[in-house]
């Protein structure tokens, strides 16, 4: 029943994305792994279980031309950065805050958790995921 409960569970076309995955109440962040093994297909754990997600699962789809958002670019681009995105990167332009509150935002609705996902970083003068975040099927 775990696919029948995973495919109802799914939001509609068009419609702002529900919970991609119903965490238990005291999941953090930091208990997440987010791996994008395609261009277009990220596997998420947590506490051992996997689950599979393109970006229309997690609302980054664009529905007038079916292709990811900026928030879902901006996710491949912090994985490819090894879970960062600093000012100095090619990817970090002025509209950059704006898109990691859209990519916190979206997260938060899918998972559930009300931490904000990313954080920013003085030290380091970039935007960090407090999730693992690999990209072992992306291009660099």
């Amino acid at each position: 029943f775990a696919r029948v409960r995973e495919a109802v569970s799914r939001p509609a076309a068009g419609s702002q994305p529900a919970r991609a995955w119903v965490l238990p109440a005291d999941a953090r962040w930091e208990e997440l792994t987010f791996d994008f093994v395609a261009d277009e297909v990220i596997n998420v754990r947590f506490r051992g279980d996997t689950r599979r997600f393109e970006p229309e699962h997690l609302g980054m789809k664009n529905q007038k031309n079916g292709r990811p958002t900026l928030q879902w670019t901006l996710l491949q681009q912090m994985a490819v950065g090894g879970g960062q995105v600093a000012w100095t990167d090619r990817a970090a332009t002025d509209r950059i805050k704006k898109q990691k509150q859209a990519l916190s935002d979206r997260l938060t609705a899918a998972f559930g958790i009300e931490k904000d996902p990313i954080d920013w970083n003085d030290e380091s003068g970039a935007y960090v995921a407090r999730f693992v975040l690999q990209a072992s099927g992306l291009r660099s």
